[in-house]
């Protein structure tokens, strides 16, 4: 087996000039904490790159106490349109307001149209999703631990397509597909691997899952 032992970003990287480069992470466990980036935006003309990570036993990704935030995001900023992000692993945590996020933030113009990047995610134990972070806060609550695509312009947002025999969203957190521009939120899906039923799916406490859509 010649995978990493363990993969551990502890602080930022951002990717993006033109187009954003592909990130591809094949390891035993993968980690990214502490306020790391990992990040496929271009902020011109170009498209957004793909992140792809494989791992044998667990993704984590989880913010600190600091303020700063943990982002996996695959983004536009420009005229293009941002990429996928796929992870497979064994179990994935996702917690304490970190984000996995597609996203287009441009001006609502033509030359912003399309359809943004698809977050799927195959886990083959389980995945959960919780919390909200300590000092991070949107419109005076405290930011959402979030799985999220969406679009400030014309692009629709991407599919999200979770499959997992068990999957938790709790405490605070959020999975959503929407736009605050004119396009469209798109479709997320739940299930078990390989599109058997999932043996379970918890929605607790104070979360939020869906669809949302601006003008």
């Amino acid at each position: 087996d010649n995978r990493a032992t363990s993969l551990t970003i502890p602080n930022g990287l951002r990717r993006g000039d033109i187009n954003g480069g592909n990130i591809l992470i094949n390891a035993k466990n993968f980690q990214l904490l502490d306020g790391a980036y990992l990040e496929t935006s271009p902020y011109a003309l170009g498209n957004g790159g793909n992140i792809s990570i494989e791992t044998t036993n667990t993704v984590r990704i989880s913010a600190p106490t600091n303020g700063e935030e943990t982002v996996l995001i695959a983004g536009a900023y420009g005229f293009g349109h941002s990429g996928n992000i796929s992870i497979q692993t064994g179990k994935l945590i996702h917690q304490d307001g970190s984000q996995m996020i597609t996203d287009y933030l441009g001006d609502d113009i033509p030359l912003g149209r399309g359809k943004l990047g698809d977050i799927d995610i195959v886990a083959r134990e389980s995945v959960e999703v919780s919390g909200v972070s300590t000092k991070v806060f949107l419109l005076g609550f405290p930011k959402a631990t979030g799985i999220t695509s969406f679009s400030a312009g014309q692009q629709d947002s991407g599919n999200i397509s979770i499959q997992t025999p068990k999957f938790v969203v709790g405490n605070g957190s959020s999975i959503s597909a929407g736009t605050d521009g004119s396009g469209l939120g798109c479709s997320i899906a739940i299930s078990g691997l390989n599109g058997r039923p999932a043996d379970s799916v918890e929605l607790l406490g104070n979360s939020n899952f869906g669809q949302f859509l601006g003008t």
